[in-house]
């Protein structure tokens, strides 16, 4: 299969997912506001999205890269995350291939 295939290409971004059993609506209502004010993604960062699953809630942000987000997790998740005693994110990282999206997302 040829790379040409047409496509434009797309900066490096990394996937970082977390969530599991801990998570829910309510827990997750809770850390939004101090994390994203005014419902403001940070600089640079491409999409956040959650939702439940069968095992809690799920959430997936594209950024930049790893590093970035390993940042945020230190510098504002992480004392967000102190207020609300045991509860530790199982994040994963993987690297984004392509992001496709609307022109106007879904609130």
């Amino acid at each position: 299969m040829s790379s040409g295939g047409g496509w434009p290409k797309e900066p490096p971004a990394s996937a970082a997912a977390g969530g599991g059993g801990q998570g829910n609506q309510h827990f997750y209502d809770q850390i939004v506001p101090p994390l994203f004010a005014g419902g403001k993604l940070p600089e640079g960062w491409q999409v956040h999205i959650a939702g439940p699953t069968e095992t809690g809630w799920r959430i997936v942000n594209v950024v930049p890269s790893q590093e970035e987000f390993e940042a945020f997790s230190r510098e504002q998740l992480g004392p967000v995350l102190q207020q609300l005693e045991g509860v530790t994110p199982e994040l994963t990282f993987f690297p984004v291939y392509r992001l496709m999206a609307a022109t106007s997302a879904r609130s």
